[in-house]
């Protein structure tokens, strides 16, 4: 059975193991890469988001420009049935010429509209085209940026981890080593003060609540025959 001295030093390893698994927990939850890597998902979210768009108004322009050019074709084919008529000799009077020269040249100007309407889709198309792929090739170097990242970042914090898995089974050790009524106390203490054994440092002082011990509770500790409390915080005092 350890003796009390023996207890407080085991105890005090303990807290230190404590701390140090709080340190690692921070690091794993708060790991600068995983904050990284999220506006890496962020950045490709939107770039997918904006080529969806694009693609879609590209869909539509295209979809939209075959009609266009299927009026273009149909009109074409009407201006030359005109044509025919106009220059064939089938029309006879002046009035009947001029009723076709006007149905003619309402077709010329429609298609003429049409036209210009189809170059603009075409343009927009083509713009659109590049910008596509220029998103694409952005989407490839974020995922390429984005998978070197994550398995640096999964290799870091599986070193964590497995640091917080070493100090769980140094502590399991040590709970099994120190007496349960030691432990029970060092617990209670614990949810009103952070760091319940505090070690007494230099001119005999408190290292939790950095007050001065009276010279009876000092020479206490130092004989490590029972456990002592600081008279001012009342964690459990142990000698440095």
């Amino acid at each position: 059975m350890a003796s009390v001295k023996e207890e407080l030093i085991l105890l005090y390893e303990y807290q230190t193991l404590e701390k140090q698994s709080k340190i690692l927990e921070a690091s794993l939850n708060n790991h600068m890469a995983l904050k990284e890597l999220g506006k890496l998902k962020r950045e490709m979210s939107e770039e997918k988001s904006s080529i969806d768009s694009k693609r879609e108004r590209f869909l539509f322009l295209d979809k939209e420009l075959k009609k266009v050019e299927k009026k273009i074709n149909e009109f074409t084919d009407e201006i030359g049935q005109f044509e025919e008529r106009i220059y064939g000799g089938e029309v006879t009077t002046i009035k009947e010429l001029n009723a076709l020269k006007d149905k003619q040249e309402l077709l010329q100007d429609r298609t003429k509209k049409s036209e210009e309407s189809a170059i603009e889709m075409m343009e927009e198309i083509e713009i659109l085209s590049k910008e596509i792929e220029k998103s694409q090739e952005i989407i490839d170097t974020i995922k390429k940026e984005y998978s070197e990242k994550r398995l640096k970042t999964c290799q870091e914090l599986g070193k964590i981890k497995e640091g917080l898995e070493s100090i769980e089974v140094r502590k399991t050790k040590l709970e099994n080593t120190i007496s349960p009524e030691l432990l029970n106390i060092y617990k209670r203490i614990k949810k009103n003060k952070p760091n319940p054994v505090a070690p007494v440092i230099e001119n005999s002082t408190c290292g939790g609540c950095m007050t001065e011990l009276s010279i009876m509770i000092a020479d206490e500790v130092m004989r490590s025959e029972k456990i002592v409390y600081c008279e001012h915080c009342g964690r459990i005092l142990v000698k440095q």
